[in-house]
């Protein structure tokens, strides 16, 4: 099992971003060259979770405001309070007003980039990994572990 990240650049496109990277700008709060030169005044992230297969497990989307290339500490919260949302109408109305923001195209686009068919992108959640591990106190590693022993129990 595996975390892989897109995120919107400046013309709509999903560009594939080293996890490595998208950490550390996470952790740091923005201000590194590879994601900024990527992005305006938002970073709408993907972050896929696949199975050993390459298969898409869940999909989770975070948009995150941004000022100067820099993740504001309000935004950080609304990514925190998102994961808090129970599976109520409230996530779904947060999910649609997120969406409204974003290409048209992202789910194709992201099919295209894990090379699987559209029909494969059935889960999509909200936050994600970061936001995640930033709340629980651990790594993306302990996460996938976490999610793998969730998955066996299925």
């Amino acid at each position: 099992m595996k975390i892989v990240y897109h995120l919107v650049d400046h013309d709509g496109q999903l560009v594939r971003v080293p996890t490595e990277v998208i950490e550390r700008y996470w952790k740091h709060g923005g201000g590194l060259p590879e994601i900024s030169q990527l992005v305006g005044e938002r970073l709408q992230l993907v972050a896929s979770l696949l199975d050993d297969n390459l298969n898409p497990i869940i999909n989770y989307l975070l948009d995150l405001e941004l000022v100067e290339g820099w993740i504001t500490a309000e935004s950080k919260m609304k990514a925190y309070q998102v994961l808090s949302l129970s599976r109520t109408e409230s996530k779904l109305e947060e999910l649609q007003s997120l969406l409204e923001q974003w290409p048209e195209n992202w789910p194709t686009q992201l099919a295209v980039a894990l090379d699987v068919p559209l029909a494969g992108l059935n889960k999509i959640g909200l936050g994600g990994p970061l936001p995640m591990c930033d709340l629980w106190g651990i790594s993306q590693k302990k996460l996938i572990e976490f999610f793998e022993e969730v998955c066996e129990q299925d």
